[in-house]
């Protein structure tokens, strides 16, 4: 995603990006390991933070929209996404990830 490619993980904590050109320098492609051999025996995708408040909702904005400089629209963006995923969340977990306003 936006020319990054994850290249280690550490479960339940990070994961580390390289840009991809750099690592098209230096590896060959299939000596990188994808991110589903990665993952696969991880917890990604599983809850394992505290959900937001309406505060940090307040703050997010889609970054690509934010950088163009569309901030209003950057706003409504991210809420929408987090609208779906505590819609995710409510199915699978039986709880909503953030605070949202009415």
């Amino acid at each position: 995603m936006f020319g990054y490619q994850v290249v280690e993980l550490v479960p339940n904590l990070d994961m580390f990006f390289v840009r991809k050109d750099i690592l098209n320098e230096v590896c060959m492609e299939d000596t990188i390991p994808t991110f589903e051999l990665l993952t696969r025996d991880s917890f990604v995708g599983v809850p394992s933070h505290k959900t937001c408040t309406l505060d940090q909702v307040k703050r997010l904005v889609d970054f690509p929209l934010a950088l163009q400089g569309l901030h209003t629209e950057a706003k409504e963006k991210a809420m929408k996404q987090v609208r779906e995923l505590n819609e995710r969340w409510l199915q699978d977990y039986g709880m909503t990830f953030c605070d949202l306003p009415e």
